[in-house]
């Protein structure tokens, strides 16, 4: 979890992103990066678009620290 905070994203939700890589299915051929990409997938969504920038990034969770 360590480098998943170190990437930027809140405690909790490092921990959620590396449960969901931790749990997935042997047949997922999808790595931990691929995960922490679907987190910020969600950017691209045209409601995070349209808001403030800092408001889209704390709804991903990711660090205002950045």
């Amino acid at each position: 979890m360590a480098v998943l905070e170190s990437h930027a994203f809140e405690t909790s939700t490092a921990n959620e992103i590396f449960a969901r890589f931790a749990g997935r299915d042997d047949q997922c051929p999808d790595d931990l990066l691929d995960f922490v990409y679907g987190q910020i997938l969600a950017l691209a969504i045209d409601r995070y678009r349209k808001m403030d920038v800092q408001e889209a990034m704390q709804r991903v969770s990711i660090s205002h620290e950045i």
